[in-house]
């Protein structure tokens, strides 16, 4: 479970350096992530964070330079399994 607490869906921010930050918890805390445009699905920042690990949930955070746009993020757990 990741839940990404700032900024919140549909939220307006400055171009620039955006800060990111969320909760959950992964294999080992290891977190990665992905900006992407929301028109083209193009990833234009991309990265990994940790958090919370092995089933102890821990704050995470990360920053982005955005141009300005419209961006989906994504932030989930690397697969471990091989």
């Amino acid at each position: 479970p990741t839940w990404v607490l700032s900024p919140v869906e549909g939220a307006t921010v400055p171009a620039g350096t955006v800060e990111f930050t969320g909760y959950g918890t992964a294999f080992e805390g290891n977190f990665l992530w992905e900006v992407r445009d929301a028109a083209s699905d193009a990833v234009v920042a991309d990265g990994f964070t940790t958090g919370g690990s092995m089933g102890t949930f821990g704050e995470f955070e990360f920053t982005a330079e955005l141009d300005p746009g419209e961006y989906v993020v994504e932030v989930y757990q690397p697969d471990e399994s091989g």
